[in-house]
């Protein structure tokens, strides 16, 4: 087709056009409209401005000649370099291979041509430099490259062109390049500038080193003498080091066996000192005859041991705070009734100094919460017996209010309800002075100092609780003038059917049959524990048997191979621990359970049996539930259960709760009055000493009486919940008083 620029020949194969011009053989490149002609031998006419163009198109092919490419030129700096002495040419460019220039040669080009004459102003070309380009340039018709700041190295630069119909030659022409260095970038430089540097270094050094041993020499009387009193020093601080680490370790063994060992002790002469002063007191039948020496001289031991023993369990539990083992166990709870509890305990101890006691609560505050009991009620025992301890005349009174204000410790500026208990007394009040020391450990008040009572530790553990559960403890006092002491506690409130829903509980009453007959150790130091779980499990027909020690515990092991171990974890020749590790160290000893028993109550000491081995724990005084739940879970025990219907509770109190348990606690009253007084009074002496060995003891006897009273008190010692031991031990005492008049 022609066109103003030319004849243009279309592929409809390839859908390309190839454009034909003057310098092709055309008359002119521009032809008139419409102006062709195609004869019956298929050759083609085109007019044209300047006269007609006729051609059979089969006769028009491309040239198949490849042109020789050749470098034709080379220029520095855009000036050709021509042949001398100076000139990095040896010969000319067209016949040169290689070339060597200097790192200053930074700007240099190359021409280049295609040989083919014909139109050569319509030859491609394409170049490269190869460690330098990253691909070929694609220049059409120019015919030099251009190159900048190329740093030192060897290069390789190659050209390829075409002839004007665009036939590539793929061998074109190539010229090796190699551009020296720079002296500080040759590798000797290098190695001589490391080494200048390594000898500077090193001259330096020895010059340091000179100096430095001068400087020696002339301080080597004065450093002699200095280094023997530091030398001294040395050994003296290391002494003292070791001493404090011999002590410090001393020390956690000392907290950490104290309660278990050096209780016991302490609670037998406590006890048989309070039995001899009341057998004298109460049945003076019994004719110990005790002059009034012996009998002062009974009542300082008794009052020295309680002094001892509240000083134990103080530096305990401080031990315990300073440690960072104290947790949080908060739980819903029934805050009236621990209240109640509190004035009935302390009701009786006022009234034996003729103060008065009154527990007073705002209408406000809830019956159910949710807090750490535990923590508050020992807070609020301090704080009414540091009251009744220092005051010997007037009264005390416990204030609790509820307000839904800001959250004590919160930080964050919500509300949240909040308990405040104060404790006001009559007493001989603290100084200002005192105020701001006594939640100072082993800090004691002018008065505490006068009576010489107390451990100085009291208040401290109280504030460190106050702090654990983001609450506050402070005091207000005017010496000679009483003083009133505030904890202040947040709490979550709790309607009756949160607490308890209705439930149905279970009691074991037999053992299914079709079961294989399960072999189980009890392992225990002490006689009366291993036969309270002989009591337990010999009714369902388990074969049990009984060691004393860790070591005779591995040798039954060995020998019967029992499905299930109860194992006390504190015992002589070889404890718990070891002969669990024992055990657990072999392949068999995988298949037996462990299941370990303490009367430990830190959860640090859980976590320790745990890891020794040990399957599960159980806490002492420990419920038969528990046991048999253990031996469901462990070994798949069968037991046939009594269902037990628990008192609902509803929203309306249709059934009221607490009638309900009036009604339950007067039946346990009743059922406990037949419990021998002496056992009643060795349960009291025991609570009071905090003695938990030998409540265990006491409550296992009680279970060959009444199986169910000794079950509630198991269950109370387990919780640490003395005071209610103590209250039913009065109202006990009392029931049986009013039923003799």
């Amino acid at each position: 087709m022609s066109t103003n620029f030319g004849i243009s020949k279309f592929n409809p194969t390839t859908e390309t056009f190839k454009n034909f011009d003057l310098n092709d053989g055309l008359q002119s490149n521009e032809f008139n409209q419409n102006a062709f002609y195609k004869s019956s031998d298929g050759e083609m006419f085109f007019a044209g401005i300047n006269g007609l163009n006729s051609f059979f198109p089969d006769e028009i092919i491309d040239n198949p000649f490849r042109p020789p490419v050749v470098i034709t030129d080379f220029k520095l700096f855009n000036e050709t370099v021509e042949l001398g002495e100076e000139s990095p040419l040896e010969k000319p460019i067209v016949e040169t291979d290689e070339l060597t220039l200097t790192y200053q040669d930074n700007f240099f080009s190359f021409g280049y041509a295609a040989l083919h004459f014909s139109s050569p102003e319509e030859n491609e070309y394409a170049y490269i430099m190869e460690g330098f380009d990253k691909d070929w340039n694609l220049v059409d018709g120019k015919r030099f490259a251009d190159y900048t700041n190329v740093p030192p190295g060897d290069y390789i630069f190659k050209v390829v062109g075409t002839n004007r119909d665009g036939l590539w030659n793929p061998v074109g022409a190539s010229l090796k390049i190699s551009i020296i260095p720079p002296f500080w970038q040759t590798l000797w430089f290098r190695i001589l500038a490391a080494v200048t540097i390594v000898g500077s270094v090193a001259t330096v050094f020895r010059l340091r080193v000179r100096v430095g041993e001068r400087q020696r020499q002339q301080l080597k009387a004065q450093v002699d003498d200095r280094t023997k009193e530091l030398r001294e020093a040395m050994v003296e601080l290391k002494h003292s080091k070791e001493a404090a680490e011999a002590a410090n370790r001393a020390k956690s063994v000392f907290l950490a066996n104290m309660s278990h060992e050096f209780r016991t002790p302490l609670n037998a002469i406590l006890g048989f000192s309070q039995l001899m002063i009341r057998s004298e007191t109460i049945k003076p039948e019994l004719g110990t005859n005790l002059t009034d020496d012996q009998r002062e001289n009974l009542e300082v031991i008794v009052r020295s041991g309680e002094h001892l023993l509240g000083l134990i369990n103080d530096v305990l539990e401080m031990s315990k705070i300073e440690a960072g083992r104290a947790t949080l166990n908060e739980h819903s709870f029934d805050l009236q009734r621990m209240l109640d509890g509190l004035e009935e305990m302390f009701c009786y101890r006022a009234e034996e100094k003729g103060l008065s006691l009154t527990v007073t609560r705002t209408s406000e505050v809830p019956q159910y919460v949710k807090a750490d009991e535990g923590k508050i009620r020992q807070v609020l025992m301090n704080l009414l017996g540091n009251a009744i301890k220092f005051t010997h005349m007037g009264q005390i009174e416990l204030r609790v209010r509820y307000t839904d204000g800001l959250g004590v410790g919160s930080g964050d500026g919500k509300r949240s309800p909040t308990l405040a208990f104060e404790v006001e007394d009559s007493g001989p009040g603290i100084a200002l002075e005192d105020q701001e020391l006594i939640f100072d450990p082993f800090v004691q008040s002018a008065a505490g100092k006068q009576d010489q009572e107390g451990t100085g530790l009291g208040l401290t553990i109280s504030e460190q609780f106050a702090n654990l559960m983001n609450g506050d403890l402070t005091v207000e006092s005017e010496f000679g003038q009483g003083s009133t002491f505030t904890f202040t506690v947040p709490v979550t409130t709790l309607a009756a059917i949160e607490l308890r829903s209705a439930q149905t509980t279970r009691r074991v009453v037999g053992i299914e049959e079709d079961q294989p007959t399960f072999r189980l150790l009890v392992v225990d130091d002490k006689e009366v524990n291993r036969q309270l779980m002989v009591k337990f499990l010999e009714p369902y027909n388990f074969e049990v048997r009984e060691a004393i020690n860790g070591l005779e515990a591995v040798e039954i092991w060995e020998e019967w191979e029992p499905q299930l171990i109860w194992m006390d974890m504190r015992m002589p020749v070889m404890d718990g621990y070891e002969a669990t590790r024992t055990i657990k160290g072999t392949i068999r000893g995988h298949a037996t359970v462990i299941i370990a028993l303490t009367a430990s109550a830190l959860e640090e000491d859980r976590v320790v049996i745990l890891s020794e081995g040990c399957d599960a724990y159980i806490r002492k005084p420990f419920r038969q539930e528990e046991i048999y739940e253990a031996l469901s879970t462990h070994l798949g025990v069968r037991f046939i259960y009594e269902e037990i219907e628990a008192a609902e509770v509803d929203g309306r109190g249709g059934l009221d709760r607490l009638q309900v348990e009036a009604q339950r606690y007067a039946n346990l009253i009743e059922r406990a009055s037949i419990l021998p007084e002496k056992l009643l009074n060795s349960l009291h002496d025991a609570t009071i000493l905090g003695n938990v060995t030998q409540i265990e003891s006491l409550i296992y006897q009680i279970h060959d009486i009444d199986p169910e009273v000794s079950e509630t008190l198991a269950v109370m010692a387990r919780n640490f919940k003395h005071d209610e031991i103590l209250i039913l031990i009065q109202n006990t005492r009392e029931r049986d008083a009013e039923a003799t008049n």
